[in-house]
């Protein structure tokens, strides 16, 4: 047996699937800043979801009360996957002392189901 598929169907099925990856990241992103600590702020301003397709982010270094912290680079994401990251270096460390992005992808899992529906996948 062999199905066939329309190729303007699998383009609107590819846009609704990226679509909802950018929502879940969005969502785990906006969840993971509620979730971190805050000592400067500048873990929490260094998440970032990349979109499916989008480039990533260059290396940086900001300034903040007197201490300079660095911003790794990211690469960028591919046309069926969603990042989020979070480009403080020290961030891999904070996540196992105070985890804030594991129990956001977990508190948002619940809603995937929803988001799938609603973009009719």
């Amino acid at each position: 047996m062999s199905i066939r598929i329309h190729p303007g169907a699998t383009a609107q099925l590819r846009g609704a699937m990226q679509r909802v990856l950018a929502e879940v990241a969005f969502r785990v992103e906006a969840q993971a800043k509620a979730n971190a600590p805050v000592d400067t702020g500048f873990l929490r301003n260094t998440i970032q979801t990349i979109a499916p397709g989008q480039e990533g982010a260059a290396a940086r270094a900001e300034t903040a009360h007197g201490r300079t912290y660095a911003a790794a680079a990211t690469r960028g994401a591919q046309p069926d996957e969603a990042l989020v990251v979070c480009h403080a270096e020290y961030a891999y460390w904070v996540e196992r002392r105070t985890p804030f992005l594991v129990p956001a992808a977990q508190a948002v899992a619940d809603a995937v189901g929803a988001i799938v529906s609603r973009h009719r996948v």
